[in-house]
């Protein structure tokens, strides 16, 4: 299966490090904090390891969703990167990466000297298109990278605390499994508040949840008629403002 596959990489990947004595792992993905669970596990004396992230935690995506919907506190979805970076004998920076230069062998980070390497790997997961957009800024809240649920959370909690007489209206752009997720923990919190709501998932292509299987989608899509969800397809968002978004049809 695909997690097998991941796994033979890791695998892999392990043995490489050991013909390299400086390692950057750029990145703090799944990954890599396999290789690092190895590397405690297995330790190689001769390799110096050096793990880069912009945060000092890691924030599990697989359940971030409960985080928002109360299922879990913070402390019980986070990697302490710091702390693991120390067990597998290696150093953490919090830095941004913004270049490498094969030649000389060194990332460039922001406000930090460049790094020098033998072996490097990036496992920086993804982001939003137009996530770095002035109104995306301004009037969103993201999702990705995971560490930005915490923003998320206090959000949601600040709006199942107000007490409106107008429906409070909450849209969700991305219609693969994180938007799936997110949307139904979304009107959880805000239904267990008694908070009148109307929570809209919007996707860009012609149906949500791309590359599952249809049963599995009939099924997804079920869920979110019965919890009055509205599923927006064929609509991709083009303008985020401060109490509502712009959308276009899509032909995606």
């Amino acid at each position: 299966g695909q997690g097998g596959d991941v796994l033979d990489h890791v695998q892999a990947a392990v043995a490489v490090l050991a013909d390299h004595r400086q390692q950057i792992s750029v990145g703090a993905g799944h990954a890599h904090l396999e290789v690092l669970r190895r590397l405690i596990l297995t330790p190689l004396p001769n390799v110096e390891l050096t793990l880069i992230s912009l945060d000092d935690y890691h924030h599990y995506s697989g359940m971030v969703p409960g985080y928002l919907g109360g299922t879990y506190q913070e402390a019980a979805i986070t990697v302490d990167l710091p702390a693991l970076a120390r067990q597998a004998s290696g150093q953490f920076i919090k830095a941004k990466a913004v270049g490498i230069d094969p030649k000389i062998r060194t990332v460039q980070l922001a406000d930090a000297d460049p790094v020098t390497y033998d072996l490097v790997s990036f496992n920086l997961g993804s982001q939003a298109a137009g996530a770095d957009t002035q109104t995306v800024t301004q009037h969103a809240v993201l999702v990705k990278p995971f560490s930005q649920a915490t923003h998320l959370r206090q959000r949601i909690q600040a709006l199942a605390e107000e007490k409106k007489e107008r429906i409070c209206h909450v849209a969700v752009v991305g219609g693969g499994a994180a938007g799936f997720e997110v949307s139904c923990a979304l009107d959880a919190v805000l239904s267990q508040a008694g908070q009148r709501h109307q929570v809209s998932l919007f996707e860009a292509s012609q149906a949500i949840l791309a590359g599952y299987s249809a049963g599995f989608r009939s099924r997804a899509e079920l869920i979110l008629n019965r919890k009055g969800i509205a599923v927006c397809t064929g609509k991709r968002v083009s303008r985020v403002h401060a109490d509502t978004v712009e959308v276009e049809n899509s032909s995606g």
